[in-house]
């Protein structure tokens, strides 16, 4: 195939149409080096924006004013309605076709259409962050505002809207139940912020939350357990005092095998926590202590949830016939996966 950019402008006129079509059907952004007859071309253009619509940049100025052209390029790719001209960028049907590629293509629309509610709900429902090109009238909105916030991962948006809003009780809980990460922007001195009700819902969307909660909260087992149970990782962020609290972590790990990994280290010899933790979590058999992935019963307890948690075991366990014959019969691949030769 023939690469256009090095070529001169006096061969490209002397290709013949069928080549400039063949040439832009393999690399339709090729476009961009023929002259006006052939970016005026509306049947060539068509063809090239159904295979690739960002290619509209380089259709002539009238065929970026065609409603057929300028709908297919859009259909294809959604940004292309920057290429097209205004009268696409205040329209509804374009704006909304457009929008189903990305909600940032808000961000190409018209003043108008930043301000029209569906327009920006639709756009937000896309990309939360896709908020921040509506007009700032829209961040005024209460009404509006919970109901963009409610939406999945809505709360992302809370970060463009008006300032009084953020200190909104209704707000805040709206976003928080879709996007846990919002307690970053709560003033931690407000009282807002030790809203018991408001702490729960973003814990209990995004468990690592509790990683931006003072200490304070770091050590209130109701909060921590909260987070624990979105997400076992959280743990990391509780209290010392919290991670070598026996009962409290039997607790974690029973919900989220997976916390064995921040509990304190003399819990990750104790049998009792790690078999619990296995219970749930078979592959947390990786955090327990060395001496624990020898032992033969701890072990066995993972291989019987999961055949691949042997991988966490000591390898001298790995040619047990006892536990290779539980684990192969759950799945033969165990031993392809880690090169064990019986």
């Amino acid at each position: 195939m023939i690469k256009l950019n090095n070529l001169s402008r006096k061969y490209i006129r002397s290709l013949r149409l069928h080549d400039i079509k063949k040439i832009l059907n393999h690399n339709p952004e090729s476009l961009r080096f023929f002259d006006n007859d052939i970016r005026n071309n509306k049947k060539i253009i068509l063809d090239v924006v159904k295979k690739n619509g960002y290619c509209l940049r380089f259709a002539s100025r009238n065929l970026r004013n065609n409603k057929e052209i300028v709908y297919e390029a859009i259909k294809n790719f959604g940004f292309a309605i920057k290429f097209a001209s205004k009268v696409f960028k205040e329209n509804e049907r374009f704006g909304f076709l457009a929008l189903k590629t990305s909600g940032y293509v808000l961000n190409h629309l018209s003043q108008n259409l930043k301000k029209n509610k569906k327009i920006v709900e639709f756009a937000v429902r896309k990309n939360g962050y896709a908020i921040q090109y509506a007009d700032k009238s829209i961040f005024k909105d209460k009404k509006f505002i919970i109901k963009i916030l409610s939406v999945y991962l809505g709360g992302t948006s809370f970060t463009y809207i008006d300032k009084n809003l953020k200190e909104n009780k209704k707000v805040i809980l709206a976003a928080a139940k879709t996007y846990g990460f919002v307690i970053r922007e709560i003033k931690k001195n407000s009282k807002i912020f030790r809203d018991r009700e408001i702490l729960k819902a973003c814990l209990g969307q995004i468990g690592l939350s509790l990683k931006y909660l003072n200490k304070e909260m770091k050590n209130d087992q109701e909060l921590v357990y909260h987070a624990v149970k979105q997400n076992g990782y959280s743990l990391k962020f509780a209290s010392k005092t919290l991670r070598s609290n026996k009962k409290f972590i039997i607790k974690c790990v029973k919900k989220n095998g997976y916390s064995l990994l921040y509990v304190n280290s003399k819990y990750k010899k104790d049998r009792n926590i790690v078999i619990s933790a296995i219970k749930n979590y078979p592959f947390s058999l990786e955090y327990a202590s060395k001496d624990l992935r020898s032992d033969q019963k701890i072990v066995l307890e993972a291989v019987k949830k999961d055949p691949f948690a042997l991988q966490f075991a000591d390898r001298k366990l790995w040619s047990n016939h006892e536990i290779i014959k539980i684990a192969t019969k759950k799945d033969k691949y165990i031993l392809r996966y880690l090169n064990i030769k019986i």
